[in-house]
C-alpha cells in the first residue's frame, strides 16, 4: 500500500455518473479524458458485467441484458455503479489503493446512497481517501462562481439548486422526473412509436428539436414537414420531422403534456428562489446558470429567462439572467476538477483510516463537502 506521502502526490480523479453517460478523469485537467453510456450488462451465460468499450463490443456481437444501474438521478444498482467506478480507475490507468477520488453526487442524494457510495470506495476498493459533493454545486465552481440558481436538465431528471457564498441551500433544491430522455421518447412516440429507433429518435432531437418562444402560438401555424438526412446511421436513411420537434422539448415547461402533475422548469427556479433568504433572492434571480447537455436545445435559455421574468416579482424581473455555457454539458465535471486542486479542502476529504475507525458515522460526519 502506498504511503501518505505518495498518496498526496497522486492527482484525485473525479467521476460524474450521471443517468445517461459517466464522464471520469484526473483532476487538473480541463476536460475529463473518459467518457461513457451509464449501462451495464451481462452476456448471456457469463457472469461477468460489462461496462464501456467491453458493453459496447458485446452488443455488437451477441445476445445481452443491457441495464441502466442509475434512473433519474438515483443509484438504484450499486453493484453495477461499483463495475462501473472499477473500469472507470483502469481506463485511467491509475491504482485504486493509491489514487483518491471524488465522485459528483445528485442535488437530492440521500444518506443512504452516500454512505454506500463510500463503502464500495473505502471498503471494496480501498481507494485511500474519498470526496463527495453536489453536482449542482459543482457547475457553478466550473463557471468560476459561488453563488447562483443551477439548472441542470439531464438525461432523465431536471434539478434546480441554490448556491449562496458556495453552499447549496438544500431545503430549496428542486427536482422534476423528466429529461433528455423523455424528449427523446415523445419524439419516437410522433413516429409510432418502436417503428422509430430510440437512437434516431434521438438524433431528431439533437439536430433539430427547439424550444418555442410561446408553444400556442408555434402550435397555431402550418408546419411543413421537413426531411433530415440521419448522416452517422446512414442505413436510416432520410428521416422525416414534423411539429414534434418543438412539442417535445415542451414537457419541460408543461410536464402534464408527459402526463406528469408537476411544475414546470421556470416554477421550479422561482419556487428554490422563493425559498431562500429574501435578502439574497435578487442576486439568485441575476445568476441563473444552465448545466447538462439538455440545455443545449435551440432557444432554451431565452425561453427559460423569459419565463422566469414572468414569474418574479415587481423590481426583480429586469434583474433576471440566464447563463449559458457553451460548454456546459461538462461544467460539473469542470468544478470538480478546480475543487481538487484547492488547498482550503485538503481536510475535508474522508480517509480510509477515518472510514476504517468509525464507519458511517465517519461519513455524516465529513460529507459532503
Amino acid at each position: 500500500m502506498a504511503s501518505e506521502e505518495e498518496n498526496a502526490a497522486v492527482d484525485p480523479i473525479v467521476i460524474d455518473i450521471g443517468s445517461g453517460t459517466v464522464k471520469a478523469g484526473i483532476s487538473g485537467y480541463e476536460q475529463h479524458q473518459l467518457i461513457m453510456r451509464t449501462l451495464v450488462a451481462r452476456e448471456a451465460g457469463a457472469p461477468k458485467l460489462l461496462v464501456g468499450g467491453d458493453l459496447n463490443k458485446a452488443e455488437a456481437s451477441s445476445d445481452v441484458h443491457v441495464k441502466p444501474p442509475v434512473d433519474a438521478g438515483e443509484i438504484v444498482n450499486f453493484e453495477d455503479v461499483e463495475e462501473i467506478i472499477k473500469y472507470c480507475i483502469k481506463m485511467l490507468k491509475c491504482e485504486p489503493e493509491e489514487t483518491p477520488v471524488l465522485v459528483l453526487e445528485s442535488p437530492t442524494c440521500s444518506k443512504a446512497e452516500r454512505a454506500a457510495l463510500a463503502r464500495i470506495l473505502l471498503e471494496k476498493l480501498g481507494v485511500p481517501k474519498i470526496l463527495t459533493s453536489s453536482s449542482g454545486k459543482l457547475a457553478l465552481f466550473g463557471a468560476g462562481a459561488m453563488t447562483g440558481v443551477v439548472v441542470s436538465v439531464g438525461h432523465g431528471v431536471t434539478h434546480v439548486t441554490p448556491v449562496l457564498d458556495g453552499n447549496v441551500v438544500v431545503d430549496a433544491v428542486q427536482r422534476l422526473p423528466l429529461g433528455g430522455r423523455d424528449i427523446t421518447l415523445q419524439i419516437q412516440e410522433a413516429h409510432g412509436g418502436d417503428e422509430m429507433p430510440f437512437h434516431v429518435a434521438n438524433r431528431v432531437k439533437e439536430h433539430v428539436a427547439y424550444v418555442a418562444d410561446d408553444f400556442e402560438e408555434e402550435s397555431g401555424k402550418e408546419f411543413e414537414e421537413r426531411a433530415l438526412l440521419n448522416l452517422e446511421h446512414e442505413e436510416d436513411g432520410i428521416i422525416k420531422y414534423g411539429p414534434e420537434c418543438f412539442r417535445a422539448p415542451e414537457i419541460l415547461f408543461d410536464p402534464s403534456l408527459a402526463g406528469l402533475d408537476a411544475r414546470g422548469v421556470h416554477e421550479l427556479v422561482f419556487e428554490a428562489i422563493r425559498k431562500c433568504p429574501a435578502e439574497r433572492r435578487a442576486e439568485l434571480y441575476s445568476a441563473i446558470l444552465l448545466t447538462g447537455g439538455t440545455t443545449l436545445l435551440k432557444n432554451f435559455p431565452e425561453r427559460l429567462q423569459m419565463e422566469v421574468r414572468n414569474l418574479a416579482p415587481e423590481g426583480s424581473a429586469e434583474d433576471v439572467a440566464v447563463v449559458a455555457p457553451d460548454d456546459r454539458q461538462h461544467s460539473a465535471w469542470v468544478g470538480g476538477s478546480v475543487l481538487c486542486g484547492l488547498g482550503s479542502v485538503a481536510s475535508a476529504w474522508l480517509t480510509k483510516e477515518e472510514y476504517d475507525a468509525d464507519g458511517e458515522a465517519a461519513v455524516e460526519q465529513k460529507l459532503p463537502f
